[in-house]
């Protein structure tokens, strides 16, 4: 049994551990997370203490996946915060030969999940050079668009590449082909530090093995 079956249960094959992975990127399905109940009550409650959550929302101190989540929370009590916290970035590339999955988060944690099945964890580091240069063009970025307001789509096809923001709690997001892009002038400084540090993430694993 590998290390993910015995973290995601022996039942579960590859592949649903990879969905599993995959969907949890986003924030935006609380049971992924349920078994942060006992660390997060509010998080999950159905009568959460507004201000707990407020503070777990606002703590630059805690993970930014369970920031995203005390968010979404506040949002689906329509409590709209006043700031816009960008939270996480997720760069979606569907090749021909499958999907790349990169997302990256303000507290300069990673997840990689490459079109090969192959799964890539960074954790427990303070944001590099390139991290804080994908927020800073996030920030651009997220000003200019608005949330999605309806069901996360699945997906982008193949030769399509999404980007998705997590501000606050809601996802905005911009798809199109790779070709436009790549060359779309808004997009292209984003792209060019999400790549960098894909790769950098690709040859530090490659150097631990």
């Amino acid at each position: 049994m590998g290390f993910l079956s015995k973290i995601f249960g022996k039942e579960k094959k590859q592949d649903d551990i990879i969905k599993e992975i995959y969907e949890s990127l986003f924030c935006d399905d609380f049971a992924i997370y349920k078994k942060m109940e006992n660390i997060y009550p509010d998080i999950f409650s159905s009568n959460p203490d507004m201000g707990v959550l407020a503070k777990i929302a606002t703590d630059n101190k805690i993970e930014s996946r369970i920031r995203v989540l005390a968010y979404r929370k506040l949002t689906t009590l329509h409590i709209v915060p006043h700031n816009r916290d960008i939270l996480g970035v997720i760069f979606e590339y569907h090749m021909p030969q499958g999907l790349d999955t990169l997302a990256v988060y303000a507290d300069g944690s990673a997840r990689y999940i490459n079109y090969s099945g192959k799964l890539l964890f960074w954790e427990g580091v303070s944001p590099s050079y390139d991290v804080t240069n994908i927020f800073k063009e996030a920030e651009i970025i997220a000003a200019k668009i608005g949330p999605w307001k309806e069901k996360r789509l699945p997906p982008p096809p193949k030769g399509n590449i999404r980007l998705s923001f997590l501000v606050n709690g809601e996802i905005y997001f911009g798809q199109g082909p790779s070709d436009a892009m790549y060359n779309e002038p808004l997009l292209q400084n984003i792209i060019k530090h999400l790549t960098i540090f894909m790769n950098y993430l690709v040859d530090k694993a490659v150097e631990k093995n």
